[in-house]
């Protein structure tokens, strides 16, 4: 789940995706953390740390 998470959607597998898509419609506390998790890691992969706040 955690590799699912953390890879670029596009390096996913069709079935990898439609997995993903199954387990978070589940779960959407899960799609939550899902969003956020990939939103920093954009901000890392396109090196925006500047746009981080603080507190």
């Amino acid at each position: 789940m955690t590799r699912r998470l953390t890879l670029h959607r596009d390096r996913l597998t069709d079935d990898q995706a439609q997995r993903l898509k199954e387990i978070l419609a589940r779960w959407p506390a899960l799609d939550g953390t899902a969003h956020q998790v990939r939103a920093f890691a954009e901000l890392m992969n396109n090196r925006q740390g500047r746009d981080l706040t603080s507190g």
